[in-house]
């Protein structure tokens, strides 16, 4: 809502900086993996070998138009694959732009819907239907996108699955001047000394839950998971969990009453 608020008072400025682009897309493709695979998802980035691996624009914006169209394509595939393709052409003028197809096969988008897609507050059926997200995501990315001299379009049908193309001009990089160092380091584990570490995941969505348990076992917390308030205080009771991921909406007992 704060960004919405920025965008229509005309109080968000670009913010252009010499950044890794392959590395931009292994971060996302790292944060969005293991959700898929918690959907039995198949995840495929990819960045098109002639893409220069340095270019000038706002990485941040590009990277939370990024996060939105993935995390809509996960949350709204149940079975298939989601997709990310990234390429760059030069136009006729010399300019350099670059494109970012998001595909999936999920419940895809009706011919009605899509013209008010890009309404703040405006969701889709199945948006609706999931009783999450507030309508933003898809009205900031465009903005975001037209902001930096490009835009954001959509081609889907009803039950086909979606494509999000956006794309928008790009300056060439000259290597890692400013951008940020990326090592591609992976948490292997917890220190020695700290086995034990017991974790409490608090969740109504089993999904949620799923990625969550994944992501903290992989590297040695000790998980418990609860699916509403009044069952987390009793597995908390008795699994005195160190700490409590805990959603706030959920049936039987919410959150925050939960916490109370």
């Amino acid at each position: 809502i704060l960004d919405m608020s920025k965008i229509e008072a005309g109080f968000v400025k670009l913010n252009p900086v010499n950044f890794d682009l392959f590395a931009l897309v292994d971060d996302l493709a790292s944060m969005f993996r293991l959700r898929a695979e918690a959907k039995n998802l198949d995840f495929r980035p990819l960045v098109e070998p002639s893409c220069p691996r340095y270019v000038v624009g706002d990485e941040g914006k590009i990277r939370q138009i990024l996060i939105n169209l993935l995390g809509n394509a996960v949350k709204f595939t149940e079975r298939g694959s989601v997709g990310l393709h990234v390429s760059t052409s030069r136009r006729g003028d010399g300019a350099l732009w670059l494109t970012g197809d998001v595909e999936d096969t999920g419940v895809g988008i009706a011919l009605s819907e899509q013209a008010d897609l890009f309404r703040p507050f405006v969701q889709s059926q199945s948006g609706m239907d999931s009783q999450s997200g507030t309508g933003l995501g898809l009205v900031i990315s465009r903005e975001f996108a037209r902001l930096m001299g490009g835009d954001l379009r959509l081609k889907s049908e009803a039950g086909e699955g979606s494509i999000f193309t956006f794309e928008l001009p790009v300056q060439p990089g000259d290597g890692p001047r400013d951008a940020k160092p990326n090592d591609h380091r992976m948490v292997i584990g917890l220190c020695s000394g700290q086995d034990g570490l017991r974790v409490l995941i608090v969740d109504d969505d089993p999904y949620n839950r799923g990625w969550l348990n994944s992501l903290l076992t992989t590297v040695g917390f000790i998980v418990r998971e609860a699916e509403n308030g009044e069952a987390a205080i009793a597995v908390w009771r008795e699994f005195k969990p160190q700490l409590i991921l805990m959603d706030v909406r959920m049936p039987v007992l919410n959150g925050i009453e939960a916490t109370r």
